[in-house]
């Protein structure tokens, strides 16, 4: 008896997985968006797999993904803000927030304890450029294996490009400028496993690249050049900010002044590591950095405590085999805050 039913199972089984292998997988579609038409109509359409193509032009609309394994790639497009007051649900929707506050949104799902319970996953956005937003031209919220490369965002208001609760995935070759905060920013990812490369970030009013309260990654081969601070890795609260490599940037000419606003003043720093644990700083090239105005620190490389600010004291720092040129008011400046902080072998002109 107990063989039949096995028996029966087994051909059950058997029967199903032919049927199913012979049902051919759907066919990756691409499609094409001209001037006039809508991004979003486009990209709803559109399944995993699917390539969405954004001709040359200018688009005045805002574009939400939640689709994964998408790629959606501009050929020559513009993305401004709408005439009228477009939300995406990646900024504030009420009434009060700002109008047009994000170009491209990118959102996972969330429980109701703000946990990201279903990322978007293996997006890919590129050859935009994003202008003129409130809040950030390129926003992700709970993404996962995202890759953004190759954007221009420029005049937005806090971010040009930014990520927020998301593992993995890779910023790269973008340019971003004339954001309030910072150029690129990369938040609240205690898992962020990700690479922040090839970018130019330059005249953004705070950070050219702004890492804070995000662990494990790297930022590699940027460049970053009048700002306040070019690159900062930043601890501000109770989770820890570990296991960054901040390697072959040139990071040069950021004297901008940074008033006091949600932190202290800053400014005239190439790169800066706050309240941060094991962090490498290797292969950079830092020059003619130097203070405009008041700030907590400035330098070519700064290294200090961010434990009066929330934070923690900096430990297991290491800065070593970059070139730091001219920058004041020293190519090198610590606190003294934390432990283990190596700041030897650097090529300095005039001196470390």
């Amino acid at each position: 008896m107990r063989m039949t039913m096995k028996a029966s199972a087994f051909t059950a089984l058997t029967a199903a997985a032919v049927f199913v292998t012979g049902v051919p997988a759907r066919a990756a579609t691409t499609r094409t968006v001209h001037q006039g038409q809508s991004i979003q109509a486009a990209v709803n359409k559109s399944h995993p797999g699917d390539t969405v193509i954004v001709d040359g032009g200018v688009y005045r609309q805002t574009v939400t993904i939640t689709t994964d394994g998408i790629t959606l790639r501009g050929r020559g497009a513009v993305i401004e803000p709408p005439a009228g007051a477009a939300h995406t649900p990646c900024g504030s929707t009420g009434e009060k927030g700002p109008k047009n506050d994000v170009g491209i949104c990118l959102l996972g799902k969330f429980g109701q304890q703000g946990q990201v319970t279903d990322p978007v996953t293996n997006v890919d956005v590129g050859g935009f450029t994003v202008r003129n937003f409130a809040q950030a031209g390129i926003w992700m919220i709970g993404g996962k294996n995202v890759v953004v490369h190759d954007n221009v965002a420029t005049n937005n208001g806090a971010y040009g490009i930014a990520r927020f609760i998301s593992t993995g995935g890779r910023v790269e070759d973008n340019v971003a400028s004339g954001s309030a905060e910072a150029g690129i920013y990369w938040g609240d990812s205690p898992q962020s496993n990700a690479l922040v490369a090839g970018n130019h970030a330059y005249g953004n009013g705070n950070f050219g690249i702004f890492i804070r309260d995000s662990s494990h990654g790297a930022v590699r081969s940027n460049i970053t050049d009048h700002n306040c601070y070019g690159i900062i890795v930043l601890r501000t609260g109770n989770r820890p900010v570990t296991d960054w490599d901040v390697q072959s940037n040139v990071s040069h000419h950021n004297t901008s002044a940074c008033p006091p606003e949600e932190g202290p003043p800053l400014s005239g720093a190439g790169i800066a590591i706050a309240g941060a644990d094991h962090v490498q700083v290797l292969n950079n090239s830092v020059s003619y950095n130097a203070p405009s105005g008041p700030s907590l620190a400035s330098g070519g490389v700064v290294v200090f405590s961010t434990k009066q600010l929330g934070g923690a004291n900096e430990s297991n720092i290491a800065v070593h085999n970059n070139a730091l040129t001219r920058n004041k008011p020293a190519n090198i400046t610590w606190d003294h805050q934390g432990t283990n902080i190596r700041l030897g072998g650097n090529n300095c002109t005039p001196s470390c």
